[in-house]
Order: structure tokens, then C-alpha cells, then sequence
């Protein structure tokens, strides 16, 4: 019996010098496992897509079967800041992220089966520079009878600029 473990990295970059896919294969006590990484770009160089593969095979010669595969895709604002993810796995939505112009998380959707279940919603307060110094939490359940936003919890935070 062995337990021999072997890897290989293999990388692909486009003529911008950003990097298009990253594959991994691990060959662990006779059985083969390779991952894949994809990254797509729009016309301004922002990240607009990941995908995530796994495949797996019985010994190093077979033909490897999709384990899973997941994507998260990104959108922007026309100043080039993030506005907003998308997760899916196995080409099921599962997180819905919304942003503010400082990349602040104001809103989370979570999806069970492809339907919504629950979202958590932000609120903020700024201080003169910019940064929070207040977030308030609210929680909304589809899954119950009350589709009010519910208080989660508050956090302050005291910045000290020098």
C-alpha cells in the first residue's frame, strides 16, 4: 500500500498578464483529483466571473466525472466599483450580495432549491472620512409567516485618526 501523494499546477495567463485558469491535479493513494479555476474579464479588466470545478477519478487513468461545480459572478457600477455578487453551485443560485459605493455589504439574499429564503439587510452610518461608524442588522425570513424586517443586532465602531 502507498500513501504517495502528487501534484501538478498548470497556469494560463492572457496577454494583459491577467490570469484565465489555474488547474491542480492531485494524484493521493492511486486516485486522481483535479480542480479548476476559471476567470473571466470584461472590457475594463474587472473580474466578472470565477468558476469552480472538482472532478475525481478511481485511478490516474480514468476519465475524471464532475464532483461539482461552482460559479460567482460580479458586477460593477460605471466607476468600476463592485455593486453586486452572484454564488451559484451546481448552476443553482445559492447568495445574492448587494454593495454600496464603499463596498459595504447593504443587502444578502440566500436561496434553498433555487427560491428565496432569507435576506439580511444593512444600514450604516458615516463618519466625516467615509468609514461606518454605525451598522444596524435587519433579518427578513421567507420561510415564516412575518415578512417584516426584524432587528438582528447593532455594532459601533470608534475610528481614531492621528
Amino acid at each position: 500500500k502507498t500513501d504517495t501523494a502528487t501534484g501538478t499546477y498548470a497556469y494560463k495567463f492572457d496577454e494583459n498578464g491577467k490570469i484565465r485558469w489555474k488547474k491542480q491535479t492531485e494524484i493521493i493513494n492511486n486516485s486522481r483529483h483535479e480542480y479548476f479555476i476559471g476567470f473571466t474579464y470584461d472590457k475594463r479588466g474587472n473580474l466578472v466571473e470565477i468558476l469552480n470545478k472538482a472532478f475525481y477519478g478511481n485511478s490516474p487513468s480514468d476519465k475524471a466525472v464532475p464532483e461539482y461545480e461552482n460559479k460567482t459572478m460580479y458586477e460593477y457600477d460605471l466607476k468600476n466599483r463592485i455593486r453586486k455578487t452572484l454564488r451559484y453551485e451546481s448552476g443553482e443560485i445559492k447568495e445574492e450580495k448587494e454593495f454600496d459605493k464603499y463596498y459595504n455589504q447593504v443587502l444578502v439574499k440566500y436561496y434553498t432549491g433555487g427560491t428565496l429564503n432569507r435576506e439580511m439587510k444593512y444600514e450604516y452610518e458615516f463618519d466625516a472620512h467615509g468609514n461606518w461608524i454605525e451598522r444596524k442588522t435587519f433579518l427578513k425570513q421567507h420561510t415564516s409567516q412575518d415578512k417584516n424586517w426584524i432587528p438582528v443586532f447593532a455594532e459601533t465602531r470608534k475610528i481614531v485618526y492621528y
